[in-house]
């Protein structure tokens, strides 16, 4: 996907996502949910973006993700590289794309295997888990990603601060499915 594509569908999610705020997350019990993302609770943002994925996993009668801990290493890296670069794209300057990033941490252990990634950046009150995953889920490409029956692993990758356009109180976010 181009870097303008990407851009482009970052914006319209951003801006789709403005309307309506009520609480999937609360009625899911996903704590920290509704927090603006900030470096001191990077830990409870990301288990309740694992848990609001599940909660929309469940719903729909999809068995729930499990995080997984090399995933993780692949999607916090892309996410903190994002941000030091200042691109926002599934592929990276040096042309990494998600699978180069996930065979190079060892989860398919020489196995082939599904991998797919989704993408998110928001900017204070939209930095938070239910905002992020609320973006993800408007998109029609996103939402597929999230609720795909292959997967069953996943890697949240949030990370404080926002590649392309200069403004505090941003995160990204970078989620890796997989399946072996």
């Amino acid at each position: 996907m181009s870097r303008g594509v990407t851009l482009a569908t970052a914006v319209v999610v951003l801006l789709g996502c403005w309307v309506g705020t009520t609480g999937a997350a609360a009625q899911a019990g996903c704590a920290r949910a509704a927090s603006a993302t900030k470096s001191d609770t990077l830990t409870q943002s990301n288990e309740a973006i694992l848990c609001l994925i599940n909660t929309e996993r469940t719903r729909r009668g999809l068995r729930a993700v499990r995080l997984s801990a090399p995933l993780s290493s692949a999607a916090v890296a892309h996410s903190t590289d994002m941000v030091a670069q200042n691109y926002f794209d599934h592929v990276s300057p040096d042309g990494k794309t998600a699978r180069q990033r996930v065979l190079r941490t060892g989860y398919f252990k020489g196995r082939s295997g599904w991998v797919d990634e989704a993408l998110a950046m928001g900017w204070d009150s939209r930095s938070s888990p239910q905002q992020m995953v609320r973006m993800l889920m408007a998109s029609r490409v996103h939402r597929s990603i999230l609720l795909s029956r292959r997967a069953r692993d996943v890697g949240v990758g949030l990370v404080v601060g926002a590649p392309t356009i200069d403004m505090p109180g941003g995160a990204t976010l970078t989620l890796d499915f997989a399946r072996r």
